[in-house]
């Protein structure tokens, strides 16, 4: 009897075997000589997957670290018409993709919605302390049954929603890869640098929000 295809998790990328049957899977992986397997980018975990699922393939998903969480919010605003239609391009895209908005517009209310309309684990990427710190005390009253942590500023907390910054995600980019389902990009317009992409680049997370004003 052939092995079952087990897919996992490999400091930002993934590693696919033994190798399934088809062949359109193979767009998204590279032969890797050292390890005599095949290595895919962390970035493709969604397209890999939804196409293994499409050609019917049984495999073994051991990459993904990321679980459902309870996101029942303490409180309850009405969205202004501009947030609604946001969230809705974005869960009509796939729950992946940029919103632009202007300062003030309330794009971490937004994000907080996207996170109640996507209950799973959530690292939420910031540029800055002050920041970092904004999020973690609007998150915690939000959520208070789930545990909210941050990364940055000396601290390194491990917790189903993760407030980190730029430079402390980027650093740790190979352990938070496959940790997160929903990954959020606060002033997003930092991304798109050598230092910064990996923080992307290694991230399985099948939901990506991107947040800002200047893009």
């Amino acid at each position: 009897m052939p092995r079952t295809p087990r897919l996992t998790f490999d400091r930002g990328t993934l590693i696919l075997h033994p190798p399934p049957r088809g062949k359109a899977w193979v767009e998204y992986a590279t032969w890797d000589d050292r390890v005599e397997k095949f290595r895919i980018r962390g970035i493709h975990y969604r397209p890999l997957v939804e196409t293994l699922l499409r050609e019917k393939v049984d495999f073994i998903d051991d990459a993904r670290e990321f679980v459902p969480l309870p996101l029942v919010s303490s409180f309850e605003m009405e969205p202004y018409p501009h947030q609604r239609e946001a969230l809705l391009a974005w869960k009509q895209a796939g729950r992946k993709g940029v919103v632009v908005l202007p300062t003030g517009a309330g794009k971490t209310y937004l994000a907080q919605l996207a996170m109640q309309d996507t209950p799973r684990s959530t690292i939420v990427v910031v540029p800055t302390l002050d920041l970092m710190h904004q999020w973690y005390a609007q998150l915690e009253a939000a959520f208070p049954d789930v545990e909210v942590g941050v990364l940055g500023g000396g601290s390194r907390d491990r917790t189903p929603i993760l407030i980190a910054t730029y430079d402390s995600a980027t650093i740790h980019a190979e352990t938070l890869g496959n940790r997160y389902a929903l990954v959020i990009f606060d002033e997003c317009h930092h991304l798109p640098t050598d230092f910064y992409k990996v923080i992307a680049e290694y991230a399985i997370a099948p939901y990506r929000l991107g947040l800002t004003a200047t893009p």
